[in-house]
């Protein structure tokens, strides 16, 4: 029986997905992510996510892989929206990190002419802040 068994080969399923022309060339495409489901199949973490594009004309499907630092997590979702303002949908990807403090992974790809480009990365936005925190011990 396989139940249990870790080393037993997981498929990756989709998770999320969307329709809309990322590509620019007038015709619908379909993105979607998919990702590899935890060895417990009670936990709903996921692992390996993946952005796939499946361009609407040649059916032709594009695999990007993300960072490996924020390819798992909870929940991954996928949306379409002209963040650039060119009139052709960008792909943003949103996946929760499961930890306490609500942090999620943050992508935005550009995929023009079939060609991914990545517009915003969470790991690049973090290293860029730089904070310095204060803090006081108020207690007597």
């Amino acid at each position: 029986m396989y139940v249990n068994n870790p080393y037993r080969y997981r498929q990756p399923e989709i998770v999320s997905g969307a329709y809309g022309d990322v590509n620019g060339d007038g015709m619908t495409d379909y993105v979607y992510l998919t990702a590899v489901k935890s060895a417990d199949p009670s936990s709903p973490y996921l692992e390996q996510i993946t952005l796939n594009i499946q361009d609407g004309v040649t059916k032709k499907v594009y695999t990007i892989s993300l960072d490996e630092s924020g390819n798992s997590g909870y929940h991954p979702t996928v949306f379409l929206g002209d963040f650039t303002k060119d009139g052709i949908m960008d792909i943003l990807i949103s996946i929760e990190s499961g930890g306490s403090g609500a942090f999620t992974f943050n992508y935005i790809y550009s995929f023009v002419n079939n060609e991914a480009r990545k517009l915003f990365d969470f790991n690049q936005y973090n290293i860029g802040l730089n904070c310095v925190v204060h803090r006081r011990d108020f207690r007597n």
